[in-house]
């Protein structure tokens, strides 16, 4: 018996593969669909208003400040509204494009003296 127990039972290790590492896959996952209602979704865009428009800051605030600056005939500079705001630099920026140029629909211009110093205005 043990001749035949020899036989059926293998000395070689049995033959194993070399680890791979898994590759990823590169497609983009779908986004899931959305099951909002389709009148819930902002689909346009407001048009910006014009300077005829009934919207007007309040007085004392931030803004109105911000805007009777810009008026003036020279304009004024980011640190001149930097200051009366107390805001940043890119708040004062963002307000002036966001609302003075895109809600409220001013015109506002940046321009260089020739100090090279640059000055917010709105024109007329």
């Amino acid at each position: 018996m043990p001749a035949k127990l020899a036989q059926t039972t293998s000395t070689k290790p049995a033959a194993t593969k070399p680890a791979t590492p898994r590759k990823r896959s590169t497609t983009a996952r779908k986004p899931a669909p959305c099951t909002d209602p389709p009148h819930s979704r902002r689909t346009a865009k407001s048009s910006p208003k014009t300077e005829s428009s009934t919207v007007t800051p309040s007085a004392g605030t931030k803004q109105s400040r911000l805007i009777a600056l810009i008026q003036q005939p020279m304009g004024a500079t980011l640190d001149e509204l930097m200051t009366a705001t107390g805001w940043q630099a890119h708040s004062v920026r963002g307000i002036i494009s966001g609302t003075l140029r895109k809600k409220l629909g001013f015109k506002v211009a940046l321009t260089a003296n020739s100090d090279g110093v640059r000055a917010y205005r709105i024109d007329a």
